[in-house]
């Protein structure tokens, strides 16, 4: 499974939305709005202090509104993209968000 689409199929059941439709989304970068009440920019400074990974926040009309999750080079290897995944998870359990038993990777 690739990295967008593995971290699509993880984080969407979390209450992230896409910014764009699926027909139109990047292989490259994964663009999504946060759950409802939740600080995007506080999940971005806990993921680079606790897990040591740096996310991007939106641009423009979208900063402070969405995160942008790249998948090129190492961001793009199994072993990085569970990490995040259990970065964002352990930052959702820490707020109060119910976080769903995830999948493992087959």
């Amino acid at each position: 499974m690739s990295a967008a689409r593995r971290v699509r199929s993880v984080i969407g059941p979390l209450d992230f939305n896409p910014v764009t439709p699926a027909a139109h989304t990047s292989p490259l970068i994964t663009a999504l709005y946060g759950p409802p009440g939740m600080e995007v920019e506080d999940l971005r400074a806990y993921l680079v202090a606790e897990w040591q990974i740096m996310i991007a926040g939106g641009l423009e009309d979208l900063s402070g509104k969405i995160v942008r999750v790249g998948h090129m080079g190492k961001a793009a290897t199994s072993d990085y993209v569970e990490r995040l995944l259990d970065g964002v998870e352990a930052y959702l359990r820490l707020k109060g968000y119910a976080v769903p038993q995830r999948k493992a990777l087959s």
